[in-house]
């Protein structure tokens, strides 16, 4: 899916309905490689995970987008990742920006892949103002902007920054779980909850 630019093109979501729901295809046992490049996905809703976009087993590309506003809410034990919940494949973020998304954990990405295999990377992007709560409301999720359990992680060249785990919640910035970190030539940095990793 190839816009025209993030500024020049937006989906929304209306507050209504999660924007794009990536599931495996009856009878394909691979996985395919979904590029989505030159958007905004804003204001999309899920009553569960992943309030723009939910992966289930797809490698991942988003380049050049905008991912704003969007809300995982919780509902039967859902509300994880506000923009994204990937739940297999690689996911790769290019110079893309992810703000003030809400969920319950992973405010803005929530990433738990099927292989230890698996990365999430983060290039030339940023991830900010992010929640995990519901408009500041008591909360025991975990990441703030990212929530990321086993794989690995790759950030290079991003900012972290002024993200909120509110209500008792941690990693603010960063919810790491067994996932093998690298971090290069960027920030990372909390509002509220700060850092937080398990290896």
């Amino acid at each position: 899916i190839a816009g025209p630019g993030a500024f020049l093109l937006s989906i929304n979501g209306s507050a209504e309905d999660r924007i794009f729901d990536l599931t495996p295809v009856l009878g394909e046992g691979a996985a395919h490689r979904v590029f989505i490049s030159g958007l905004t996905l804003e204001n999309g809703f899920a009553s569960g995970d992943g309030g723009a976009i939910r992966n289930f087993v797809d490698d991942l590309t988003i380049d050049r987008c905008i991912l704003q506003d969007n809300i995982a809410a919780n509902s039967d034990g859902g509300g994880f990742g506000g923009a994204i919940a990937q739940y297999g494949g690689n996911l790769t973020i290019r110079s893309s920006l992810l703000r003030d998304n809400i969920s319950i954990g992973g405010g803005a990405i929530y990433f738990t892949p099927s292989e230890s295999s698996e990365t999430l990377t983060l290039q030339r992007s940023i991830v900010t103002g992010n929640l995990i709560g519901s408009d500041g409301e008591d909360t025991t999720g975990s990441g703030g902007g990212i929530f990321a359990a086993n794989g690995s992680v790759l950030l290079e060249e991003s900012v972290v920054i002024d993200n909120h785990a509110d209500g008792g919640g941690v990693g603010g910035g960063l919810f790491l779980a067994f996932a093998a970190t690298t971090i290069r030539r960027s920030t990372v940095a909390a509002r509220r909850g700060g850092f937080q990793s398990f290896t």
